[in-house]
């Protein structure tokens, strides 16, 4: 959709066919391009946004598979950091890691992905600074952080885990990274952390 910026009124500007079931997407920071990831193929798909009329174009390469053979396997949720260098996905038992090319939004695993998850992560999101990896626990009713190598994008444990109310569905953080916010559908509630420099959950 085209935005008037004056009104805030929405126009169609068009659609762009996605293998499978859409299950979440992400824009770039740069809004360059779009991300999507299909619930049934276990892939994601990358289009480049025209910055005038906001048409899609499918990138080369795309869709690229998750990395994990599970059948069942599906990218439910996506995250990217605040430089749009890297990409993440929950995908059943996995978060799946991939460097972005800066040029025409390919994507490639990072080193170490797919990293095996506790049990289930239901969603999940990069921090303000781009330093941690805020991950909900469907099973365990928990939130925990991993730490984010800056060089590579991989992925690697912290002892930061804390509880969350009744079935963790969605996390989210403030602009600053000094808040972690997580939806308990089926708490009727929200849970708020405050991050330490080390990832640590208060």
């Amino acid at each position: 959709f085209a935005v008037e910026p004056a009104t805030g009124v929405l126009t169609a500007s068009g659609t762009a066919p996605v293998g499978g079931v859409p299950a979440d997407l992400v824009v770039n920071p740069a809004g360059r391009f779009l991300f999507v990831g299909s619930f049934t193929l276990n892939q994601i798909s990358v289009f480049a946004i025209d910055s005038v009329t906001g048409a899609l174009t499918e990138a080369a390469g795309s869709p690229f598979p998750t990395g994990v053979s599970d059948i069942s396997a599906a990218p439910i949720q996506l995250s990217m950091d605040p430089a749009g260098r890297f990409l993440y996905a929950a995908v059943n038992f996995n978060i799946v890691g991939f460097s972005v090319d800066p040029g025409t939004g390919a994507l490639t695993p990072v080193p170490g992905s797919p990293f095996l998850f506790a049990t289930v992560p239901s969603s999940l999101a990069v921090g303000g600074s781009g330093s941690f990896l805020f991950v909900t626990d469907l099973n365990a009713l928990t939130l925990t952080t991993l730490r984010i190598d800056a060089a590579t994008g991989g992925l690697s444990a912290t002892a930061a885990t804390a509880p969350t109310g009744a079935v963790p569905s969605d996390v989210t953080t403030d602009p600053g990274g000094n808040f972690v916010l997580v939806a308990n559908s089926a708490g009727n509630s929200v849970s708020v952390f405050r991050v330490d420099a080390n990832g640590a959950l208060s």
